[in-house]
């Protein structure tokens, strides 16, 4: 499947594609300032271009029957990992469930519950933001994945004292029915080395992945088979817990530069040479 690529501040031009009326986005650009406002923009333009549709009614007749089961994985750093879209439909259902007995099941469905609650909240404000704000304000605003973060705790594992945290997300869901904002609630529990949940770039990278992720499984299940959509999710989703693993355990090794016995009078050189080592073992830690 060919991927496709957004752009900050890049105008949607629907009037080059055949099959597609004339809409706002061949006469307006969109700027955004954030990466919460950079993927209203990228989740309101999808649902348009779906919507504005003259050969098919996407946003109604695509079947979504997502059912996904992760195998419970030893020594992982993550303890829940659920997907489920609201509202839940039929012919229209997206579910993800990470092992069998990896979180308390009390503790889990409260803070499932939680999240419905909120989505529910957040509908009267976008609706009336859809009444009264120009287009480009209602899909930046509107179709803004919105974040949760939880910090339920400590743990300790292996003498070492780690957060557990709790991160949800609420996907904008390609589908029209009964509610005017279904979403698809993406919950993530992981045990983090202290103070790592408060960091803007980990934060940031997080949010990022996970719409990728659902961005590219959406446009799939639209445009091929729901099978190969489901085994797209699958295994991105696995791909994620990999790499959140992978990058927990990067972080608890302590670095070690090389100690460069030729410096002796700080020649350019060996000042060079020193910043060239420095410079890759920061390199080889964080990417």
């Amino acid at each position: 499947m060919k991927q496709l690529h957004s752009r900050r501040g890049s105008a949607a031009t629907a009037s080059s594609f055949p099959g597609y009326k004339q809409s706002f986005f061949s006469v307006r650009s969109f700027e955004a300032n954030t990466l919460s406002e950079h993927w209203g923009v990228v989740w309101g333009s999808f649902e348009n271009v779906l919507r504005e549709s003259t050969t098919h009614n996407y946003l109604k007749d695509v079947v979504w029957k997502t059912v996904i089961k992760i195998p419970f994985r030893d020594n992982s750093h993550i303890f829940l990992f659920t997907v489920v879209s609201c509202p839940e439909e039929q012919n229209r259902r997206v579910t993800l469930m990470y092992g069998d007995n990896t979180f308390d099941t009390t503790v889990s469905n409260k803070f499932q519950a939680f999240g419905m609650n909120q989505y529910f909240k957040s509908i009267p404000l976008k609706q009336n933001i859809l009444v009264d704000s120009p287009p480009e304000i209602r899909v930046q605003t509107t179709h803004i994945p919105t974040y949760y973060q939880y910090e339920i705790g400590t743990t300790i594992i292996h003498d070492k004292e780690y957060d557990k945290v709790i991160f949800a997300i609420h996907i904008p869901f390609m589908v029209s029915g009964s509610n005017d904002y279904p979403v698809i609630i993406v919950t993530i529990g992981v045990d983090l080395p202290k103070g790592v949940c408060n960091q803007m770039i980990f934060k940031d990278s997080f949010y990022d992945y996970v719409n990728q992720i659902f961005f590219q499984f959406q446009l799939a299940n639209v445009t091929e088979e729901p099978a190969e959509a489901c085994q797209y999710l699958k295994s991105r989703a696995e791909e994620l817990m990999s790499k959140i693993d992978e990058f927990i355990d990067q972080s608890e090794k302590k670095m070690r530069f090389n100690y460069l016995e030729n410096f002796v009078d700080g020649s350019v050189y060996d000042n060079s040479k020193f910043m060239c080592c420095y410079s890759l073992g920061i390199s080889n830690l964080y990417t």
